[in-house]
């Protein structure tokens, strides 16, 4: 199998995932105290979309792990950090300039303070992007964890001789230990915490062959019905939200909703399936560009500013965040921003190559 082969329902999945993803970042804080309904769907999108995000990431890297294995360490980490962590220290440094000189106008730095884009030290920039929270561009800690997510698992598959095992009782267990310490002060090592059970899913589960089982579509359907009780927040229904069952209860649901989606992009055709599959397949770059300037950006300015009718403003803004990413992305094949390609999207782009 070729590493850099592409797999169809995967590429579907992610598209529908950085549906999700946007939509989540689309209401922003405004928005979400303006309307119950957005606030609504600002819950479910968080409530799995990561989890779905990291078990797609984890199942790529378990249906190439094989051929990763034969990779030279070195040559495997290097890879790995020109395409995560490259442009995560790149872009995270051209948004620091930007919000720098934008806080420097008197006029804006009043909107951009509420907005959570104040001003900050250089100083203060650099301890946050290395413990994984980039003030300006937060979405980037997606890319952090990735990051450590493949490196810890290409070396427990290489050199651990019962590394599933391990590695699910790992993740397990800190997935379990961030319910009885606090671990919200620990930057990225929390995020990784949180979620690379999903990535060690991901690897070694095919929840796919599993989706269409009696079970499955009984838990498909109690993780619908769950997420929106929980995000309507719906009479006495205490028990959803206590702090004794919440995190055993969430994971459940989560599986179940994963394996929706993937039920949902494997039976997807037609027109909407190209679309999803052709998003999917720019995912990296539409994911790393749409935030902060077209999702929180663009929100607060259209309906806080401009004062356009709350869903309108929340239309255009989804559509700059998808638009305007491939537009950046399009910027990046004119031949005097081609050189930046390989450092904002860690490797080269060939003109026009989302065609």
């Amino acid at each position: 199998m070729v590493e850099n082969k592409r797999i169809e329902w995967l590429d579907v999945s992610r598209g529908l995932g950085l549906l999700f993803v946007i939509m989540g970042h689309t209401m922003t804080t405004p928005i979400r105290d303006a309307s119950g309904i957005a606030n609504g769907i600002y819950t479910i999108m968080y409530f799995f979309h990561m989890p779905f995000m990291f078990y797609l990431s984890g199942r790529t890297f378990g249906i190439f792990g094989e051929k990763y294995q034969k990779r030279n360490n070195l040559e495997w980490v290097k890879k790995k950090w020109n395409t995560l962590m490259i442009p995560y220290l790149v872009y995270g440094i051209l948004v620091y300039i930007i919000f720098a000189l934008a806080n420097s106008i008197t006029s804006l730095n009043h909107i951009l303070d509420n907005a959570g884009y104040g001003k900050q030290s250089i100083f203060q920039w650099a301890k946050g992007s290395v413990i994984g929270y980039n003030q300006y561009a937060y979405h980037l800690w997606f890319i952090y964890a990735l990051f450590i997510m493949n490196i810890l698992s290409f070396f427990m598959m290489k050199y651990v001789k019962k590394h599933k095992l391990v590695l699910f009782v790992l993740t397990i267990l800190c997935m379990a230990l961030r319910g009885y310490v606090d671990t919200s002060s620990w930057g990225i090592a929390n995020l990784t915490m949180k979620c690379y059970f999903w990535f060690v899913l991901g690897t070694y589960v095919d929840l796919g062959k599993y989706m269409k089982k009696g079970w499955a579509l009984f838990l498909q359907g109690v993780s619908v019905v769950y997420v929106l009780v929980y995000a309507a927040n719906i009479g006495n229904w205490t028990w959803l939200v206590s702090e004794r069952v919440k995190e055993p209860v969430k994971w459940c649901m989560d599986f179940g909703l994963i394996m929706l989606c993937i039920h949902i992009s494997i039976f997807l055709s037609g027109k909407i399936r190209q679309a999803f599959l052709w998003t999917g397949q720019h995912s990296y770059g539409i994911y790393l560009f749409h935030q902060p300037f077209f999702a929180s950006g663009s929100g607060l300015v259209l309906y806080k500013v401009l004062g356009l009718p709350l869903w309108i403003a929340v239309l255009l803004t989804f559509l700059l965040c998808y638009g305007g990413s491939l537009w950046i992305m399009r910027l990046l094949d004119i031949k005097y921003f081609h050189h930046l390609t390989s450092l904002l999207l860690g490797k080269k782009r060939t003109p026009n190559s989302e065609k």
